[in-house]
């Protein structure tokens, strides 16, 4: 289940859930490339491989 933040899907949870991290070393990871309220906040569409997208970009992010 992927949280809704401010109109977007939380990143966080999506780390937190799949990639199987603590919050904390979630947050701490994307504040390296973004400000985490930049990062965590992505508006979502209605389209249904949104959070495919976003599980790519976390991989691209994490690594």
């Amino acid at each position: 289940m992927v949280d809704e933040l401010a109109g977007g899907r939380s990143l966080v949870r999506i780390i937190t859930q799949v990639i199987g991290i603590g919050i904390e070393e979630a947050i701490q990871r994307l504040s390296k490339y973004s400000s985490p309220i930049k990062v965590i906040s992505i508006p979502s569409s209605n389209e249904n491989n949104d959070v495919e997208i976003d599980k790519k970009l976390l991989k691209v992010v994490l690594n």
